[in-house]
């Protein structure tokens, strides 16, 4: 087994650092208000690619899991990077995680394991590189395959608000007791905990070739998936819908996702904001200024406060206002500009 802390310092020559998990990361709604923050941000990312038994090599997920922690760090995660651990070590790494990270109530944690997974019943089990296949060694089986609930049961009892772990693994359906999810606003999804679990499966336990999850996932943290996010931020239940969505496509049906939670919070994550979607906040926020400064226009007997109204919000000239020079030096001696904050052109 391998383990990797990647420190914070990389972090500072990527290409597009956004933040440290040292900081403290705050989100704010359209209209600028405060709606939720993490204290810091931390990431495990495990690959089980090297089998002892015959379950086949996954030489592949190693590129694909240094995707994903490269994609996490670009959103400020601290990643904890770990290869092939054996049943032991697989189990003690996420307790120790959790223990180590999950602490902070106001954190975010992300646990990625890709490797093989396997199904008994309606169990879900992720599969360490010492595991003996089932087939053979049932009673092995059981006593080292790490099943996900038991995973679910380690991230439940972390003070941790949010959590998101994704098993990459090619499980058939899974039976976990999770709620389907879905989208909420910001200033409700940041405040309260929540448990978020998203899981592949397909019909053909076995089969894997390639892993859609991982290149899916760092496409969509890295921004570019155009269909979710334009609003500046993604969430896990956005994610989890757009990953069932996408991956059904690309395999035309052979793999699915699983995705679910426990709690009513979601997990946050930051993305560019859409040029239109930047125009339509823009407008959106302009619109309430006019009507807020159209309210104070009412109050005051100011003739040239409409004409400088319409001027910035509706472009449209007027026709010069007919005033006496005595009465338009006298308020400009008295205030000297507009109810905008604008001087008068005397």
């Amino acid at each position: 087994m391998s383990k990797l802390i990647i420190p914070l310092w990389i972090c500072c020559f990527l290409v597009f650092p956004k933040i440290t998990p040292a900081e403290v990361v705050t989100y704010r709604d359209v209209t600028g208000v405060e709606v939720g923050w993490y204290d810091a941000s931390y990431a495990l990312v495990i690959t089980l690619s090297d089998y002892q038994y015959a379950w086949g090599d996954l030489d592949f997920l190693n590129e694909d899991a240094n995707r994903v922690a490269g994609a996490l760090m670009e959103q400020g995660f601290e990643v904890v990077r770990v290869n092939n651990p054996d049943h032991h070590a697989l189990t003690a790494e996420i307790q120790q995680f959790f223990d180590i990270y999950g602490q902070q109530r106001y954190s975010r944690l992300v646990v990625y394991i890709a490797g093989h997974g396997y199904t008994l019943g309606e169990m879900g089990y992720i599969v360490p590189v010492d595991t003996p296949l089932p087939q053979t060694d049932p009673t092995g089986f059981l006593a080292t395959a790490l099943e996900i609930k038991q995973l679910q049961h380690i991230a439940n009892q972390a003070p941790a608000n949010h959590v998101l772990c994704l098993i990459d693994g090619d499980l058939s359906p899974t039976r976990l007791d999770l709620n389907p999810g879905m989208v909420r606003p910001l200033s409700f999804t940041t405040s309260e905990p929540v448990r978020q679990f998203i899981i592949s499966g397909s019909d053909h336990q076995n089969q894997w070739n390639r892993s859609m999850i991982a290149d899916q996932f760092a496409k969509i943290l890295y921004g570019k998936a155009g269909e979710i996010g334009k609003d500046g931020y993604l969430t896990g239940a956005e994610i989890g819908f757009y990953l069932q969505q996408r991956i059904a496509l690309f395999s035309a049906g052979s793999q699915r996702l699983i995705f679910g939670q426990t709690g009513a919070g979601d997990v946050v994550f930051t993305t560019t904001p859409s040029l239109s979607y930047i125009l339509a906040t823009q407008r959106a926020l302009m619109r309430n200024e006019f009507y807020l400064n159209l309210i104070d226009v009412t109050r005051t007997d100011d003739p040239y406060s409409w004409q400088l109204l319409t001027r910035r919000y509706m472009r449209q000239p007027l026709a010069p206002l007919k005033e006496s020079e005595e009465t338009r030096k006298k308020k400009a001696e008295q205030t000297g500009k507009s109810v905008f904050g604008e001087e008068y052109d005397f």
